[in-house]
């Protein structure tokens, strides 16, 4: 009977050598923007934010406490057949207190309040970021395989071509020049190759880092032929980045009210509840007592200048607002342009494949008739490769400029897949 070992190496070999999942381009923006210790900040300070939204908003609630006290006199005291002060004393007491009207804490909490609105918006728009910034990673590893794929290609052509030239040396029908030229070429292409891998390795070791994966492979990566932020939502009236900047003003607003409020008096009412020995004031151990209290503070100077900060937070805060709008509508005319310009030299890029194709076929038909040496098959090629090399390039301006001008319009900011869960191996 066979041993099995040799079929299980072989099995283990092969999935270890198979691509552990497939990573598409909505998946890989997803995880940088929920998986990674940067989508984990977002939301634990978006949590942080709304604990203290509920903590200022639970000063409109009453308080309630309670305490206890044991006190050891030096010496008893008696008032006829009356006990007045105790050696040991011992009592305990009920405090409720709620404030009828503090300006304050209707500040505090309006404040708090716009401040979750706030980190809601900066996180969407951080998230925004991440998207863009996993998508850029994941088509700059794309650009880099294809320009691997070209230089190898331009290697085994270099290859053949110095083979075919010493060939024609040695029969005779060659010159030196042409076989030095042909083995430059092949140096060349080689360096090219490696240039294109060490180019593809950091580009797959960003896009790990930025997705949250140790280990991305090329062939693990699948370009849809539509791009999620084509075929999304259409665009917001806002992007994120300006919505947050909008919460952000709110909330200098809402400051700016607080601040206004601090010169409103306040109300507050306090009932006590007091249980302890027999006394004069309280024979059965039992008194209660009920407070209101009113104040007023009549000169703070400290309040004018911070009156004053808050009026200049709104200002800048207006600030913001007109300079981001206006960076952005630079941004995206000159990203349109950018578009235009990358599509045309995509195109221009098509033709120059399809023309230094051709010159390729007939350099080498002329070189296997006699007419031509074989330095111009050599520089055929390598225009072939330069011309592949800038499709690609083409294909990636076109990709990049379309991203950005994606992720101005605010078309980056929603999920375009549900969270994704941990690759499984």
């Amino acid at each position: 009977m066979p041993s099995p070992f040799p079929a299980l190496v072989a099995l283990l070999s092969a999935l270890l050598a198979a691509p552990a999942w497939a990573l598409t381009l909505a998946e890989a923006m997803e995880r940088a923007a929920e998986n990674t210790e940067a989508g984990a900040l977002l939301r634990a300070e978006t949590e942080r934010s709304e604990a203290l939204s509920r903590a200022a908003r639970a000063g409109y609630l009453p308080r309630l406490s309670a305490s206890a006290t044991l006190t050891r006199n030096d010496t008893e005291i008696r008032l006829g057949d009356r006990v007045t002060t105790q050696l040991y004393d011992a009592s305990a007491a009920l405090t409720a207190s709620a404030d009828l009207f503090r300006a304050q804490v209707v500040g505090q909490a309006r404040s708090a309040t716009r401040e979750v609105d706030v980190q809601r918006a900066r996180a969407r728009a951080e998230r925004g970021a991440l998207r863009h910034a996993a998508a850029e990673a994941y088509l700059r590893a794309l650009a880099a395989g294809r320009n691997v794929e070209a230089a190898r290609e331009a290697r085994r052509s270099a290859s053949e071509t110095l083979a075919e030239a010493a060939a024609r040396e040695a029969t005779g029908f060659g010159v030196r020049a042409d076989v030095a030229r042909a083995r430059l070429a092949l140096i060349e292409a080689q360096t090219a190759e490696e240039d294109a891998s060490a180019a593809l390795e950091d580009a797959l070791l960003a896009l790990g880092y930025l997705t949250g994966h140790e280990e991305v492979r090329l062939e693990t990566l699948d370009l849809p032929s539509t791009l999620p932020w084509e075929a999304g939502a259409a665009a917001p009236e806002r992007p994120a980045l300006l919505v947050s900047l909008d919460a952000q003003r709110q909330l200098s607003e809402a400051r700016l009210g607080a601040q206004w409020l601090d010169f409103f008096p306040s109300a507050a009412l306090q009932g006590q509840m007091h249980f302890g020995r027999s006394s004069l004031r309280a024979p059965e151990g039992r008194w209660w007592a009920l407070t209101l209290q009113l104040s007023w503070v009549l000169f703070d100077g400290a309040r004018y200048g911070r009156l004053d900060a808050a009026r200049a937070e709104v200002a800048l805060s207006d600030l913001r607002i007109a300079q981001e709008e206006r960076r952005t509508s630079h941004e995206r005319q000159r990203r349109a342009r950018a578009l235009r310009r990358a599509l045309a030299q995509e195109l221009l890029a098509d033709e120059a494949i399809e023309v230094a194709e051709e010159n390729r076929r007939l350099a080498a038909e002329r070189l296997a008739a006699g007419v031509v040496t074989a330095l111009d098959l050599t520089l055929a090629e390598e225009a072939l490769f330069r011309a592949r090399v800038r499709r690609s390039l083409a294909t990636l301006d076109r990709q990049l400029a379309d991203l950005a001008l994606a992720y101005l319009e605010g078309r980056l900011d929603a999920p375009f897949a549900p969270s994704p869960s941990p690759p499984q191996r």
